[in-house]
């Protein structure tokens, strides 16, 4: 062995053990470990935060259904707003042309309207 580089003293020694191997092993498995916990938390965080954003857009759906309706109602109520505001006007112009009609009626008897009582 005395060829290959080691010297005769060193082939009576035993071999030792190679703790930088060892020591390198050890903190390969610290770092495996740490990383697969880490790993795990972020999974796990991201999962929550899934089920979070689906409960959002849960949530929004059911805002914009409701606003579509509030709307819906809104418009429903503008229409019914103008055609009551058409009937009145018409109502209005009927009752003036009434009253209209009925000073020329009385301009022509010549009588006054009856009094109540």
């Amino acid at each position: 062995m005395a060829g290959r580089g080691f010297s005769d003293r060193d082939a009576d020694r035993a071999p030792g053990r190679p703790w930088g191997l060892i020591v390198a092993s050890v903190l390969l498995a610290v770092l495996a470990a740490w990383t697969g916990i880490q790993y795990k938390r972020t999974a796990d965080r991201e999962g929550r935060l899934q089920a979070e954003i689906r409960q959002i857009y849960q949530e929004a759906e059911a805002l914009r259904s409701v606003a579509t309706q509030w709307r819906d109602r809104a418009m429903l109520l503008q229409q019914r707003v103008s055609a009551l505001t058409l009937e009145r006007d018409a109502l209005s112009r009927r009752v003036g042309e009434a009253e209209a009609e009925l000073a020329a009626l009385r301009g022509r008897r010549g009588t006054s309207p009856p009094t109540r009582r």
